[in-house]
């Protein structure tokens, strides 16, 4: 489940930061993971969508094979465009398809990762955000809902806990590039002095 609001959120670049960015703890790849967080379905908004259409061909050779197959038949998206709270109505946000319990572009074979969005831009040293939807590019950090960001505190992540000790990284250390995507530099910068003041 996701955090509640506290009052004790930073502000920084017009958002506000929840405290769960800084006592939530990850330690990343763990043999017990079994990607919780590629279960399910993800969204993505219209203008993604069609990034990912364009580059598909390109895509194909690194899905499983049942993805690729439901793909060649249905297409990779569900075509009724659904409503979220972490999107704007103009972004027309799609689901992405469900595949034997995964996303679509869900791949276990994958090295370096699970996501074939995720190792196509590594292997063509694109900006990862290009194509992986946002809501997954964060992951476990939420998108911006009414200005407020917090880490998405679901039970199944082994990963994430405050308790998983020193050696594990607080979030907002661990997901540097994903909070400057939010914030831009200087406001991941302005966002460091004001934890560094409360840890």
């Amino acid at each position: 489940m996701d955090s509640q609001k506290s009052d004790e959120a930073l502000t920084v670049s017009g958002l506000q930061l929840d405290i769960s960015l800084l006592e939530y703890r990850v330690r990343p790849c763990l043999p017990t993971c079994a990607a919780p967080c590629c279960r399910g379905a993800a969204a993505a908004g219209r203008d993604k969508i069609e990034k990912i259409q364009a580059t598909l061909p390109e895509i194909m050779p690194l899905l499983r094979p049942a993805s690729a197959r439901v793909i060649a038949r249905k297409g990779f998206y569900c075509a009724q465009a659904t409503h979220r709270s972490d999107f704007q109505p103009e972004e027309e946000p799609h689901w992405l398809r469900i595949v034997d319990g995964y996303c679509v572009f869900y791949n276990d074979a994958l090295i370096g990762g699970h996501c074939a969005l995720h190792a196509y831009c590594v292997q063509r040293g694109l900006p990862v955000l290009s194509l992986k939807p946002q809501v997954c590019y964060l992951f476990p950090i939420s998108k911006p809902v009414n200005h407020w960001v917090t880490v998405r505190r679901w039970n199944e992540l082994p990963c994430l806990r405050p308790t998983n000790g020193e050696e594990a990284l607080p979030v907002y250390l661990a997901y540097r590039p994903e909070l400057e995507s939010l914030l831009g530099e200087k406001g991941y910068e302005d966002a460091l002095r004001g934890w560094a003041s409360r840890s």
